[in-house]
């Protein structure tokens, strides 16, 4: 698998495009194949249409543009990938949060969950994958995702916000264990009372 990566490099634009999805990167490969092609026509079946030195010239660019994508593609590899793919997972955790803050919380999970897919050491994801399970009433998977969070180096600056989760999810405990009404119930937190003005 790992040799296929590196064998995109020979097609420029389809690293890009193979391994991320980019549309500059299809628009790359379409491109080269589009001048290829035309130097290729105008050189074995309409030879008229270029002279030699022409010829020979075309054939230099499309060498040189060929060797410099490649470089240039393995460059990317190299680094990484792309510098767009932050970008993307900061996307999908504003799309978790607009989600979250919406109280849609399913939506919220997903994505949270994709983002954790690609980054599991991701502080602050599971921070607010931990308080959505809070709020949802699934306060074991909540305490299960703060006991990942505490184990990782980004969660040193979450503490306050870590703390704070435990002594909600500890009250909500005790709020659960005494029988004196609705206001026990796990949702009850998340429920605007109707009548407040």
């Amino acid at each position: 698998m790992r040799a296929m990566r590196w064998a995109t490099c020979l097609w420029p634009g389809l690293p890009q495009l193979w391994l991320e999805g980019s549309f500059s990167g299809l628009a790359l490969a379409i491109g080269f194949a589009l001048l290829f092609n035309l130097v290729l026509v105008s050189t074995c079946a309409w030879s008229e249409l270029l002279s030699a030195p022409l010829s020979w010239g075309a054939w230099g660019g499309v060498t040189l543009f060929w060797l410099v994508s490649a470089w240039l593609s393995l460059r990317w590899l190299k680094a990484g990938g792309t510098v767009t793919s932050a970008d993307a997972d900061d996307a999908l955790f504003r799309e978790a949060q607009a989600h979250y803050l919406r109280a849609s919380w399913f939506d919220a999970e997903v994505a949270l969950g994709r983002l954790l897919e690609r980054h599991p050491r991701d502080a602050e994801a599971r921070l607010l994958l931990a308080t959505l399970f809070r709020h949802t009433g699934r306060w074991d998977e909540a305490l299960a995702q703060l006991q990942v969070l505490e184990k990782l180096d980004g969660a040193v600056k979450w503490q306050m916000e870590m703390r704070q989760e435990r002594e909600l999810l500890a009250e909500l405990r005790r709020e659960a264990a005494t029988p004196e009404g609705s206001e026990n119930l796990p949702w009850a937190d998340i429920v605007p009372f109707v009548g407040a003005a």
